[in-house]
């Protein structure tokens, strides 16, 4: 075999266990702020968006959006992965339960809407700095330019697969 092992549904594992605490203490961690899962697509099938649009549509639990704006819940969902899935489920008419992200970041995006608020970045397709010893300076005021626009635009950043030190989190942190 390839090592892989089957651990479950993403409701066994992810849905009903967020709903049931959801139930419970009215968030996810009893502290009303909204939780984010992030569903990484990585099959483009008619089935899978189909299926995925059916399944979040029966929990209370998710934000969801339509033509008339964003409505909060407890969980937001964020579709990360596939572009071409991602832009198919959030154009798709009637309610949403997910917003998508973009993994490629352009000064000229539109500014946020209620169906695209977020970056998922490659760290090294922006960045050459591993993380160790000191921020080369042109890095961290690319960094901070990026972040800037993208919050000027109304959106958030998160970056994969970055170095996982102290310096590089505090960058990040501080952009």
């Amino acid at each position: 075999g390839l090592g892989w092992s089957w651990k479950g549904t993403l409701r066994q594992l992810y849905l009903d266990p967020l709903q049931r605490l959801v139930d419970k203490l009215g968030s996810v961690r009893g502290d009303g702020k909204p939780f984010r899962l992030w569903l990484d697509v990585k099959d483009g099938s008619v089935e899978l968006r189909t299926e995925l649009k059916k399944q979040l549509a029966q929990y209370t639990m998710f934000s969801w959006y339509d033509e008339a704006g964003a409505h909060g819940g407890s969980v937001e969902v964020i579709l990360t992965g596939r572009q071409d899935v991602k832009l198919e489920y959030v154009e798709s008419p009637g309610a949403r339960n997910a917003s998508r992200d973009s993994n490629h970041f352009d000064g000229g995006d539109p500014k946020a809407s209620r169906a695209w608020q977020w970056y998922a970045l490659s760290w090294a397709q922006n960045f050459s700095w591993d993380g160790y010893g000191d921020t080369p300076s042109e890095e961290a005021h690319k960094l901070v330019a990026l972040v800037r626009d993208a919050h000027a635009k109304g959106r958030k950043v998160r970056f994969f697969a970055m170095p996982d030190t102290p310096g590089a989190w505090k960058l990040c942190l501080d952009a």
